[in-house]
């Protein structure tokens, strides 16, 4: 799987993982799950961790195909943070968070 740096991140894509961020912190039942159902798979989350995703840039009308997909711990801990903007066709690790 290809990576790439936060640093090297648009500012929507930043925008998103803060959000889901503040999101998780403020209230998880409000994020949705990423179930990971189909492929290309992401890396299984384990315990009692759980992927949300996040549309990146856009309104609830017309979602477009950019979403972050982050998996996190019980405490809020971002564990890891993935990026497609091919609608869940591939993926990116973003890492530095």
């Amino acid at each position: 799987m290809k990576t790439i740096s936060r640093s090297t991140l648009s500012p929507a894509i930043k925008e998103a993982i803060r959000q889901l961020r503040y999101g998780f912190k403020q209230n998880q039942n409000r994020l949705t799950v990423y179930t990971n159902a189909t492929g290309p798979y992401l890396p299984t989350a384990g315990g009692q961790n759980t992927y949300y995703e996040f549309d990146v840039g856009r309104g609830r009308v017309d979602r477009g195909r950019a979403r972050i997909v982050a998996l996190m711990a019980p405490n809020g801990e971002m564990l890891a943070c993935y990026f497609t903007n091919t609608h869940y066709g591939s993926w990116m690790e973003i890492r530095n968070l």
